[in-house]
């Protein structure tokens, strides 16, 4: 009662109370009504909370953001300042409180696309592909004369946004991905990332796609290998591109995403199944398990009756 009589006391005070209010938080008790009236004191509070969000605790920090989204388009610059925060949480809290914002924060969002900080980008872009349709308009109008970097942030908010008008944007930017795969080896690697999210889409891009699977960079092949898995729609020739990179390519980023793809693929992997048998019985056990679930979603009967082997070996010796 105590508690409720101080907190009832400090919101007629008013932005005097600001650091008292923000010391309530950390109560159980008070912070509901501490975060409620902070929320009413608006832009003067924010600073604190933010800085207050920095070090909080989960429900604290569930309380400040609440408080955010209840001042608004005000809070919109300091939130897309916490899209970088060390604690992936709470940069997903932080997306998820500029979604609810919605349309407002829009223009300051796409702007924020342009931040030196690449993992803010990449956020941004989440958060405008959440807005959604909201979001379309200056989506689209930002494309203009964006750099290749730029543009593959605002490629991946469009794909998240469920619209005729935000498809026909993605599918109208793959001649320009495709040719985006002879950049430099970063950007090669995003729009490699960036077509696999597309998805079936983006077939017209597999044919360059599997030009790119003899390549010396690991982290690049093993992007595109799970990019065509992405994409779906495997022929008999990619299939056996693929058994035949997993057969002699040792690295182990290259044979997972290749056992992954096989998975995705499914029943039209069937003829890989005798190469994934071979190297079931050779893998360690982390990737005898990703084989595993590659021969279950294929499902023909011999990769079903080598996954339950497997199985039936592990249940006697499960070391």
């Amino acid at each position: 009662m105590a508690r409720a009589r101080a907190i009832y006391t400090l919101s007629k005070i008013g932005e005097p109370a600001i650091p008292a209010l923000i010391n309530a938080l950390d109560n159980e008790d008070t912070r509901q009504s501490a975060a409620d009236i902070l929320s009413r004191i608006g832009v003067p509070a924010i600073p604190a909370l933010i800085r207050s969000a920095n070090h909080a605790d989960r429900g604290t920090s569930v309380s400040i953001i609440n408080a955010l989204i209840k001042i608004g388009k005000p809070a919109v610059s300091s939130l897309i300042g916490m899209l970088n925060h060390e604690d992936i949480w709470i940069r997903n809290v932080t997306v998820a409180a500029l979604t609810e914002i919605g349309e407002p924060s829009v223009s300051e969002l796409i702007e924020a696309l342009h931040h030196q900080d690449n993992l803010v980008q990449i956020n941004v872009a989440v958060t405008l592909g959440d807005i959604g349709k909201p979001a379309l308009p200056a989506l689209i109008e930002a494309l203009d004369g964006s750099t290749i970097t730029i543009r593959l942030k605002i490629i991946m908010a469009l794909n998240r946004i469920n619209s005729f008008k935000a498809k026909s944007s993605v599918m109208q930017q793959i001649p320009i991905l495709i040719e985006a795969l002879n950049d430099e080896m970063n950007i090669r690697i995003h729009t490699v990332e960036v077509l696999g999210l597309i998805g079936t889409a983006a077939k017209p891009a597999i044919p360059s796609l599997i030009g790119m699977l003899n390549d010396s960079d690991e982290r690049l092949c093993a992007s595109v290998v799970l990019a065509l898995g992405r994409i779906g729609n495997p022929n008999q020739e990619l299939v056996s591109v693929l058994i035949r990179i997993l057969k002699n390519d040792k690295r182990t980023t290259v044979q997972n995403a290749i056992t992954q793809a096989l998975e995705l693929f499914g029943k039209s992997a069937g003829s890989a199944v005798p190469a994934l048998i071979e190297i079931l019985n050779v893998s360690d056990k982390k990737n005898q398990s990703r084989i595993v679930l590659a021969l279950d979603n294929i499902g023909t009967l011999e990769a079903r009756k080598a996954a339950q082997e497997w199985r039936v070996r592990q249940t006697r010796d499960p070391r």
